[in-house]
């Protein structure tokens, strides 16, 4: 037919390379929020503590810390780059090196903190 109407387009949400970017870093902050939420949960049950709020706040500064660090090691070694986040392989490899650069700063914060700062 001449005059046939188009096929019909479905609806994508089409996000700018910058918002995806945004995406993946709201996503590892969520995560690392999620991760220091369960850390403190389990440092109150190992220190035979009630998980209130009392006792998290105190620690809050770690929401702060490990978030910022998160995002700038993820930064440092290209987490974000759009082609390393389609490339699961790659995605996986990065993410074991962030994680190994994060274990060690938390190495050498565990080491040479005073003795009753962290959970030992």
């Amino acid at each position: 037919m001449l005059f046939s109407p188009s096929p019909k387009r479905r609806f994508r949400l089409q996000l700018r390379i910058s918002e995806r970017r945004l995406l993946l870093m709201a996503g590892d902050t969520l995560a690392v929020l999620v991760s220091v939420l369960l850390a403190l949960y389990i440092w109150s049950v190992r220190a035979e503590e009630p998980f209130t709020l009392a006792f998290v706040l105190p620690q809050s500064f770690w929401f702060f810390v490990l978030v910022i660090l998160w995002l700038l090691l993820a930064s440092a070694n290209d987490f974000y780059d759009l082609a390393v986040a389609a490339n699961r392989l790659q995605s996986l490899a990065r993410l074991a090196l962030i994680t190994g650069q994060m274990l060690l700063i938390y190495l050498i914060i565990f080491f040479f903190s005073p003795r009753d700062a962290l959970p030992r």
